[in-house]
């Protein structure tokens, strides 16, 4: 398995968009700051899992017989 580079700039956009959420009055920007958090911060996990390396497999025969 590979270990992929950690995703900086999406958990300095979760960070961003927490700040948001936290500080402004509207509730509209709020509820949207939330739900950016929670969308950016579940790619940011999928982004860091590690990923499995296909080994070169030997293709079938396409004859049946």
């Amino acid at each position: 398995m590979e270990q992929p580079p950690f995703p900086t700039a999406l958990v300095v956009m979760v960070g961003f968009f927490g700040l948001i959420a936290v500080t402004t009055d509207a509730l509209w920007i709020r509820v949207g700051a939330i739900i950016a958090v929670l969308f950016v911060g579940t790619v940011a996990v999928v982004k860091s899992l590690p990923r499995r390396i296909v080994e070169d497999e030997p293709e079938p025969d396409d004859e049946l017989g």
